[in-house]
């Protein structure tokens, strides 16, 4: 793909070596200077014709790989680095190119040999490495994960060069491309890189869904070298482009060792549509690259790409945030996010997500794939690969989202394209998915519950899954299509729960179901076995309170002084004299004396119950018609407690504090 923002820019005078004599010949002297004055493309054919010749040796074969591999030219790339893998001549950094080569190129299980060899050759097992070696069929699930869930179209306007760096611009896109469309070509200006034209910028107007012809874009200072990407705030009245180095007076600045860096310079659009000149970035610096900038929907964040020091790999992405109309310092997005190889091409949609290119995460096809971290001004940065059709075994970059319509655009080097030279192209996408994160928390403490399990269910309740392991955040996520959706969750000693969500096409949707505890089972509560209140007697048919029955109640009131949660019931007995009717309404009367004696003492009346038994559970013989004593006679006239519990035993245990005998 175009290296125009990866790599540094050399801009050289390429200065005459014909008359130097010395051990080399004067071809690889000549293949030399271009290589290390990074003019790849004018070095290829010198050491390609060196390379088959019998002159060939490890360096040249060497230069000859990294020079088609500096200009994308991976298929020829591949080529000589198996020469140099064939020959013996291929060293530990080499092997673990090749790898990378091969994966790019689709050539999979091969790449598994040279890995195999890099690492019994004393190679670094990456975290690219280890986790291929954990997850081998990690590919296939990529090529899978997005099956029906994008449309992508690809555009007619795109050249047979490299046409890249889409943004959103007014009623269209502006892009940038090294293709002089329909302008006077100037063949002694040339990117030195790859021999291409500087990359200059296009807008393509869109009316009713249709492509107009790219048009020509400059702002206010017309730049001869590369200009583009750009990154516009979200009203278009304000520009920050990626361009070469320059200083104020309009000539190039170069590094101390002579590159000429790429940096952001801001533009402002004034009050008649006007472009000002443009000003350079205040972290600007010819020792490093600023480039590729995205603007948050409300200004106040932007997000670039940089190979700055404070980084980890070849190029990493840093956050800037806007405060008193003035950017603060970058800030690095941390090691889960930036990779020790290329992070770039960053870009916030409305709804604060995050899409980047990389070629460094552990979990991609080979080349550049594009991640997307869900909810990142929110704070989250668990990143994801897109997987196919978005990306591909080319490189697949420069991934724009508008949510609105669940459309966009991205930059890929896969085949079949406009020219198919193996350029980047521009293809438009439109979503016809959503993204739902679910977490589980519980309902009073509002921690996460690890150990849940998610589910979903269609709006009518019909699994379409269950099961779903949730991640160390109590997490699980789904790409669905847009419809209502029961997002369900259970775990052990909690109540199962369930929620209502309504996905719109093409957004990331959160919902937090929260989990009931499942309550303790109360304990059934019981009448606990009669328990007689000694001395608590009744005159024959009388239902008043004895003085000399007092002293026992006094003994059941102070238990239940000191027991506030325990209820019971006061049931009465009579003697069989009378008749049965009589003796229930008699016994009933008694009980209600025993509960308002105690209830006039303190005790709340809903503690208490009055039954009256009447003579249906005489203590002796003395039924009806049976000869009894009075002695006899009064055993039957009694009152018992039974208490209303679930733990008999104990409460029992309480009782006979109080003296009270069963």
């Amino acid at each position: 793909m175009k290296r125009t923002i990866i790599y540094t820019i050399s801009l050289f005078c390429l200065f005459s070596i014909y008359s130097e004599a010395n051990a080399k010949g004067i071809k690889e002297k000549v293949a030399d200077s271009y290589y290390e004055n990074l003019a790849y493309k004018k070095a290829i054919p010198y050491y390609v014709e060196l390379a088959e010749s019998k002159k060939a040796n490890d360096e040249i074969v060497r230069k000859t790989a990294d020079s088609f591999n500096k200009i994308g030219d991976t298929k020829n790339a591949v080529k000589w680095y198996e020469v140099l893998y064939t020959k013996g001549w291929a060293t530990t950094n080499d092997k673990y190119e090749y790898f990378l080569l091969l994966r790019k190129n689709g050539s999979y299980e091969k790449s598994l040999i040279v890995m195999n060899d890099y690492l019994e050759n004393g190679g670094f097992a990456t975290d690219f490495i280890k986790y291929l070696k954990e997850n081998p069929n990690y590919l296939q699930d990529l090529q899978k994960k997005n099956a029906g869930k994008y449309k992508i179209t690809k555009l007619n306007f795109n050249s047979p060069e490299h046409d890249f760096g889409a943004t959103y611009y007014k009623d269209g896109i502006l892009f940038a491309s090294p293709e002089k469309r329909g302008e006077r070509v100037d063949v002694k200006r040339k990117f030195a890189w790859d021999n291409t034209n500087f990359l200059q910028l296009y807008y393509v107007p869109i009316n009713d869904g249709k492509y107009g012809e790219p048009e020509k874009f400059t702002f206010a200072k017309k730049n001869k070298y590369h200009d583009g990407p750009v990154a516009f705030n979200s009203d278009f009245t304000e520009a920050y482009v990626t361009r070469s180095n320059y200083s104020p007076k309009g000539r190039l600045e170069k590094s101390a060792e002579g590159i000429v860096e790429i940096n952001l310079y801001l533009s402002k659009k004034n009050q008649n549509g006007e472009w000002s000149e443009l000003a350079p970035f205040q972290y600007n610096s010819s020792e490093y690259s600023i480039g590729c900038a995205t603007i948050s929907h409300d200004g106040n964040f932007m997000v670039f790409a940089s190979d700055m020091p404070g980084g980890v790999g070849e190029t990493d992405l840093w956050m800037s945030k806007r405060e008193n109309a003035a950017w603060g310092s970058p800030v690095h997005l941390g090691e889960k996010i930036n990779t020790a190889r290329r992070d770039n091409f960053p870009h916030l949609d409305k709804d604060g997500n995050l899409y980047f290119a990389s070629d460094g995460g552990i979990h991609g096809f080979g080349g550049y794939d594009v991640f997307w971290i869900p909810g990142f001004l929110d704070g989250k940065d668990d990143v994801y690969n897109l997987g196919a059709p978005i990306n591909s075994e080319a490189d697949d970059f420069g991934f724009i989202y508008n949510s609105d319509d669940a459309t966009g655009y991205f930059n890929s080097g896969r085949k079949g394209v406009v020219g198919d030279k193996g350029a980047d192209d521009i293809f438009a996408f439109e979503k016809l998915v959503s993204m739902l994160e679910v977490q589980v928390i519980d309902k009073d403490t509002k921690q996460p519950i690890l150990a849940a399990n998610g589910c979903f269910k269609s709006e009518f309740g019909d699994f379409i899954e269950q099961d779903i392991k949730l991640n160390d955040q109590a997490k699980f996520n789904r790409e669905l299509t847009a419809k209502t959706y029961l997002v369900c969750a259970n775990a052990d000693g909690y109540e199962p729960g369930e929620t209502k969500v309504v996905l719109p096409k093409g957004k990331f949707v959160t919902a937090v179901i929260e989990l009931e505890k499942t309550p303790e089972p109360e304990p059934k509560e019981i009448n606990c076995p009669e328990i007689t209140l000694e001395d608590i007697f009744y005159d024959f048919d009388k239902y008043y309170i004895r003085d000399d029955a007092s002293a026992s109640l006094d003994d059941l009131l102070s238990f239940l002084k000191e027991y506030p949660e325990i209820r019971v019931n006061l049931v009465s007995h009579t003697d069989s004299r009378g008749t049965h009717k009589y003796n229930e309404w008699l016994s009933q009367k008694r009980a209600e004396s025993a509960v308002n004696y105690l209830v006039e003492r303190g005790i709340a009346r809903e503690r208490l119950t009055a039954r009256g038994a009447g003579e249906t559970q005489l203590l002796n013989g003395c039924a009806d018609g049976v000869k009894c004593s009075e002695v006899e006679h009064q055993v039957n006239r009694r009152t018992t407690v039974e208490i209303i519990s679930s733990d008999c035993v104990e409460v029992n245990k309480r009782l006979n504090k109080y003296l009270i005998k069963e």
